[in-house]
């Protein structure tokens, strides 16, 4: 009976693990699309670079609200945050279809990072409540593996309809953001199992809302080790988003059907492929150890970028990508149930919280810093010191281990 028990999820994984993947179906369809939209502000739109820096920072910079929207749902019935997510945030997209302008295009994905904060947390409660957790690694990496190829049928699809009509990006982005709605409203729909810690709160204020930010990372050090390691992988990941715009646009002139072969349909092919594997990891290996694999393989992906940034070659960032879908599948497993592990008992939306704010404060000021140096020194040099942090959070993570 032992043996058979453990050869599948509980039934209340399983139902979730249903409506997961649905969600997730349109999620990639959505993000199909919308990852192209630094290379429409760029190549459609003429953005400049402040305009390229704002896009890229954005999503960073408003999850520093994060915890604010972990403590408000602490307790609460998660579909609200759902919804406000789907209607805040995605549904706003629908406006690139009568706003004219590089300016009202980036404002306009400014509003989808705003609310992507609002619904991370909420995701995390739903996974701690209803997954097992000898099972939530794997059913995660189950869920990458089967929604990449929506992914990139939609990359592909999106990159060739721009590539002949650069102007189509009117209707592709409204399309978009009506999938990404729905896939909100998925999540929604699922029934969130009731745990110890769904016992109703009073609504905390901002200055109580601060002081839990520091108790947990007071408390629990092995959590605060682990955001400073995964603080310095941010620091070089988000230092060279700037310099991806710049070397596939400006210095390589790459078309949208080789910027989305690269960044989107290479990256995703090695991302869901090792999903599995990385949630397998997970469930053995746990968050730190994970993470420590993780990033010492990120640390080549800026490497093949500089090469490809020497040498002009677009095999080269081919290759960089598909070592950075690599690495991400290991960050992505630690990343979505690192919170989860250090919660225990308690309500992981808050801890989520705490994570995404880290993010944001990591991606406020370097994507900016990145563009100094690129400026003051060149490309090169920025994806020089995004390997030397990956590499130094490698090693950080590991001692923590």
């Amino acid at each position: 009976m032992a043996v058979t028990l453990a050869a599948y999820p509980p039934v209340v994984s399983r139902y979730t693990y249903r409506y997961h993947l649905r969600a997730e179906i349109l999620n990639s369809l959505f993000a199909g699309i919308f990852g192209l939209a630094e290379a429409v502000a760029r190549k459609s739109l003429g953005a400049s670079d402040i305009e390229i820096i704002i896009l890229t920072t954005a999503s960073a910079a408003f999850a520093l609200l994060a915890f604010l929207w972990g403590s408000l749902m602490e307790g609460q019935p998660k579909w609200l945050f759902f919804l406000a997510g789907a209607l805040i945030g995605r549904g706003m997209l629908v406006l690139t279809a009568v706003l004219s302008g590089s300016i009202w295009f980036v404002l306009l994905c400014c509003c989808v990072f705003f609310a992507d904060p609002i619904v991370a947390p909420a995701q995390q409660s739903l996974m701690q409540s209803n997954y097992d957790p000898m099972w939530r690694g794997r059913l995660l990496g189950r869920v990458v593996l089967w929604t990449r190829g929506f992914f990139i049928v939609a990359a592909l699809g999106a990159g060739y309809l721009l590539e002949h009509d650069p102007g189509l990006y009117r209707l592709l982005f409204p399309v978009a953001g009506a999938i990404g709605v729905l896939a909100y409203l998925q999540y929604a729909f699922i029934r969130i199992r009731r745990s110890s810690w769904e016992e109703p709160h009073e609504r905390a204020s901002l200055g109580q809302t601060l002081r839990t930010f520091q108790r947990i990372l007071r408390q629990n050090r092995d959590f605060d080790r682990f955001e400073r390691n995964f603080f310095i992988y941010g620091v070089g990941f988000f230092l060279v988003l700037p310099a991806n715009v710049f070397l596939l646009v400006d210095h390589l002139g790459l078309s949208y059907s080789e910027i989305s072969l690269a960044r989107l349909v290479l990256f995703q092919v090695t991302f869901a492929l090792f999903s599995p594997l990385a949630g397998r990891l997970l469930d053995h290996w746990k968050a730190v150890r994970t993470a420590t694999a993780a990033f010492a393989v990120l640390a080549l992906y800026p490497i093949c970028l500089y090469c490809a940034y020497v040498f002009k070659s677009t095999e080269l960032v081919y290759a960089g990508f598909a070592i950075f879908g690599v690495g991400m599948a290991g960050v992505n497993s630690a990343w979505h149930l690192g919170a989860i592990e250090f919660a225990g008992r308690k309500d992981a939306s808050l801890f989520m919280g705490v994570h995404l704010t880290a993010v944001g404060a990591r991606g406020l000021f370097v994507p900016m810093i990145g563009y100094a140096v690129s400026a003051f020194f060149n490309l090169g040099t920025v994806y020089l010191a995004s390997s030397a942090l990956f590499a130094l959070a490698a090693f950080s993570m590991h001692r923590l281990r």
